[in-house]
């Protein structure tokens, strides 16, 4: 297939995935967001990402989050990373609470020609008040496991496809959601990159499970 049939096919994947929008639309997400990377040494960086999640057919501001962090390469196909999330989530209230995450991850990574296979594996753990009082809501723990696998088009293109599992450790100890999806990634050049994702995640084992529709665009910079 040439590279500009595989960019359609990507492109055709994003929009499909898209009509079942038109029967749910109030589960239909944009985030748009932003990193960016400071490398100190060749295998050690820090970072800053800043995410927005409009939802409700794009009618309100769900959530707005910043993560600061740490990654470190321990050679050409491992690497750790550890996290620290701020985030203003949106209540029924029409009020922004404060909610703090922590999260370590490891990340596998391998090259085969224009291929790339991907396991990254977090924890996570959100606290409601962290310490400074008494917390309204228990804190929550998970395990996320990503499997990702790209396809190299070009040297400006790459095309993938991913499935998080998320499982919460400290609420029966069940599967809480799963998301499928197709990315889209355009690098300009060593500094800069744009990628395009689109995902479905189900939840489950809550009172009512429903079924989120997002769309995503972020931009990549190395400082």
């Amino acid at each position: 297939m040439s590279k500009q049939g595989i960019i359609l096919l990507v492109w055709g994947l994003l929009l499909w995935g898209m009509l079942p929008l038109r029967a749910q639309q109030r589960d239909f997400s944009f985030r748009p967001s932003i990193s960016l990377e400071k490398q100190f040494t060749k295998r050690t960086s820090a970072s800053l990402f800043n995410q927005y999640s409009f939802n409700q057919n794009l009618s309100e501001l769900g959530y707005v989050y910043f993560d600061l962090g740490a990654e470190h390469r321990l050679n050409a196909n491992f690497t750790v990373g550890a996290n620290y999330r701020l985030n203003f989530a949106r209540t029924l209230d029409n009020i922004y609470q404060v909610r703090n995450s922590l999260y370590v991850e490891g990340i596998a990574s391998k090259w085969l020609r224009r291929w790339n296979v991907q396991y990254r594996l977090r924890y996570m753990t959100q606290h409601y008040e962290f310490g400074f009082g008494e917390a309204y809501r228990p804190d929550k723990n998970w395990i996320r496991n990503r499997l990702m696998l790209r396809y190299k088009i070009s040297g400006r293109y790459t095309a993938g496809f991913y499935c998080e599992h998320f499982f919460r450790l400290n609420h029966h100890s069940q599967m809480e959601a799963l998301r499928l999806g197709p990315t889209l990634a355009i690098t300009f050049d060593q500094h800069r990159r744009l990628e395009l994702y689109y995902f479905v995640q189900q939840q489950f084992n809550r009172k009512q499970e429903r079924t989120d529709f997002v769309l995503g665009l972020t931009y990549f910079f190395k400082i």
